[in-house]
């Protein structure tokens, strides 16, 4: 659990990291942010 625990974490920063990347990226391109609104 001692190992799992900070890969855990690791992947969890990752996934909130890519979520607002991609969040910010898509809302720029104009097209594809009325879509990521919507959902």
């Amino acid at each position: 659990m001692l190992i799992k625990l900070p890969v855990i974490l690791l992947f969890i920063c990752i996934g909130i990291a890519n979520y607002y990347l991609m969040k910010s990226f898509w809302c720029h391109e104009g097209v594809w942010g009325k879509d990521v609104h919507e959902q």
